[in-house]
């Protein structure tokens, strides 16, 4: 036996002879450096499996770095290097390991006193370090076959991944993927968009474009443009749906076209959105030619300004000859009006409200100057900066004349009406005084007072209309008619009235009718008008043989006077204009009765300052009746008037 050989059979009967020692040393020290959460049991229990491989590998040690024991020990020990990469311990654990079992060998010997020499630690330093390098071995492979695969399945989860997250886009998007061939038969169809055209993917296959749109030329057309070559893309509609379809043909060696794949894009809300918008514009466009007005969009950051077309007929200024600034138009205003425009501009744009109006002279391109009335709104961002303005102008030129002349018309009719209605006064009162007087004289003979008589009744009629003309002048320029309301049954006071038209139309059939309770609060004087008016209205305008009715009845919280004529009725296109003033129609028998043409006028005015109102109704077989109703009780002041109304003089019956 050789030394070698000698020192093997010794040592390994050493370690053979105390293995359980050897064994429990080596476990306990194991484990005292693992984490036993993260190490499971069974790992500590494969040790004495690894121990009694080595004792194996010792026993059949040649001398030299390789591991020479049977296949149950080798197998062993490459379960061992597996294990520690499958339970994620690194290499410095598995090294860390088979020197721990080094140190229990060398601390076992120490203790027994043995002595091995040169040879004996030769054979078990080589037979560790044979073991451990097959161990490392073995998990080396795994690692490198674990990254082999780890990767493989990386790639191959990535590429499913994207497959995924394909088709997750086109089913998301409202894309179609097609192919033809040569031929024109679908090879594929794909895609969350074909539901607009009531398909589903696929379902297209195997079947002809020229069979699915026969009727659709404009697609027929991009096919063939496709078939011959031609990269293209084209928007049709198919059934509701608008799609942009673009082409990319695929071509073989020779050069001919062997497929044609393609994309459609679903675009029907913006060729909604398009169309939309079209009809917006068409719209704007119609509405600036329709109104006399200049709609303009100030554009802020930009500093420009967009006018519409009417801009150049409302100034007179070529498209040329006109800039789309500010600077501009502010040179051609008034200077007098530039300052205010310019601060209200500012102080609208810098505050914080949306609407600005300010009206100004603006140069014509004739020189002259029209009248503007501009206004605008103020479009701002979340924070309340202006971004633009837009708005309308209009010329008001016209109209501020027209307001210039009627005020001035106005004034020169109070001034008229004034002169007439008070300095004729005095010298009517005195007329009427001095031929009271004479009438009263007993040296007055018959033919004088008939002559007397006379200038009397012409003396009270022009009070009359004097009092008419005052009334109209504060009916119409002075706020109103003033009114003393007081306590009154105005049942007794038309009759009283009634009696006193009698005395004027003697020859004339009156009659008079009451109902229900007629008290209530009116004025008195101003009452006596409007039935005066109403009833001499109603004997001018009807026939002599034709009596002339007067009702007043009394309802729950209103009277109402009721005056009814026969006769003919009062002209349709006359009824509308019927209460305006300074307008009287002609006399039943073409003779004037001193009317001024204001009695129904002042009669509306009377009636609405009692709160009341008044309507007329006149048809050839029911006559024509003049209808007034006033509320009993109504909140007076201590001088109520009727609401001012701008009258504009027309035909009136009266």
């Amino acid at each position: 036996m050789s030394r070698d050989g000698a020192s093997r059979s010794a040592l390994s009967a050493f370690v053979e002879g105390r293995r359980a020692d050897i064994l429990q040393r080596w476990t306990s020290r194991v484990r005292g450096g693992l984490d036993q959460v993260l190490v499971p049991r069974k790992f500590l229990d494969t040790l004495p499996e690894v121990f009694d491989a080595w004792l194996s590998t010792l026993v059949g040690w040649r001398g030299h770095l390789t591991l020479d024991a049977s296949l149950d020990a080798i197998s062993a020990i490459q379960r061992h290097g597996r294990q520690c990469f499958q339970l994620g311990l690194g290499i410095e654990e598995l090294v860390r390991d088979h020197q721990l079992l080094r140190e229990a060998v060398f601390e076992l010997m120490e203790e027994t006193h043995q002595r091995p020499g040169f040879a004996e630690l030769r054979v078990l330093t080589g037979t560790l370090d044979a073991t451990l390098a097959e161990a490392l071995r073995q998990y080396t492979q795994t690692h490198e076959q674990a990254m082999r695969v780890s990767s493989d399945q990386r790639v191959q989860l990535e590429r499913e991944e994207a497959r995924r997250n394909l088709r997750e886009l086109v089913d998301l998007l409202p894309i179609v993927f097609w192919s033809f061939d040569a031929q024109g038969i679908f090879t594929l169809s794909k895609g969350s968009g074909l539901a607009a055209v009531g398909l589903i993917s696929d379902e297209a296959v195997g079947q002809s474009l020229y069979t699915l749109y026969g009727d659709r030329p404009e697609v027929l057309s991009a096919v063939a443009r496709a078939l011959n070559g031609e990269r293209l893309s084209v928007e049709v509609k198919l059934g509701e749906a608008w799609f942009d379809m673009r082409f990319q043909p695929q071509f073989g060696p020779d050069g001919q076209v062997t497929e044609v794949l393609g994309l459609s894009l679903d675009i029907t809300e913006r060729r909604l959105t398009q169309e939309a918008l079209q009809k917006t514009e068409m719209r704007y466009q119609l509405a600036t030619l329709a109104t006399r007005d200049t709609i303009w969009d100030w554009d802020l950051q930009a500093q420009s300004i967009h006018w519409s077309d009417n801009v150049h007929r409302l100034t007179g200024y070529p498209p040329a000859e006109m800039e789309h600034t500010f600077a501009w138009w502010g040179q051609r205003m008034h200077p007098e009006d530039k300052v205010v425009v310019e601060r209200t501009l500012k102080e609208a744009l810098e505050g914080e409200g949306e609407h600005w109006a300010c009206e100004y002279r603006f140069m014509h391109k004739d020189g002259s100057y029209i009248i503007l009335e501009d206004r605008g709104y103020v479009v701002r961002d979340e924070k309340g900066k202006a971004l633009r303005m837009v708005g309308a102008l209009e010329d008001i030129t016209e109209r501020r004349l027209a307001e210039e002349r009627a005020r001035r018309r106005a004034e020169f009719e109070q001034y008229l009406i004034g002169i007439v209605s008070h300095d004729l006064r005095n010298p009517l009162n005195a007329i009427t005084l001095a031929a009271t007087l004479l009438i009263k004289r007993d040296s007055t003979d018959a033919n004088q007072q008939q002559v007397l008589n006379r200038i009397l009744f012409s003396a009270r009629r022009a009070n009359r209309m004097l009092r008419d003309l005052l009334d109209f002048t504060q009916a119409r320029l002075s706020g109103g008619i003033p009114l003393k309301p007081q306590p009154l049954d105005l049942h007794g006071f038309a009759r009283q009235i009634l009696e006193e038209v009698q005395l004027a139309y003697p020859g004339r059939r009156l009659l008079v009718e009451h109902r229900g309770d007629g008290k209530g609060e009116w004025d008195a004087d101003r009452l006596a008008q409007v039935i005066t008016n109403l009833m001499n209205n109603a004997l001018t305008y009807s026939p002599n043989h034709c009596p002339v009715q007067v009702r007043t009845r009394g309802e729950r919280d209103s009277v109402v006077i009721s005056i009814h004529n026969d006769g003919e009725p009062i002209p349709a296109e006359v009824l509308p204009k019927l209460f305006q003033p300074l307008k009287r129609g002609p006399h039943k028998g073409g003779k004037s009765q001193g009317s001024i043409g204001l009695g129904l006028f002042i009669v509306k005015h009377i009636v609405e300052a009692h709160g009341g109102s008044i309507s007329v109704h006149s048809t050839a077989a029911n006559g024509t009746t003049f209808l007034a109703r006033l509320p009993r009780y109504t909140s007076f002041s201590s001088e109520r008037s009727s609401g001012s109304e701008e009258a504009t003089p027309n035909t009136s019956r009266h």
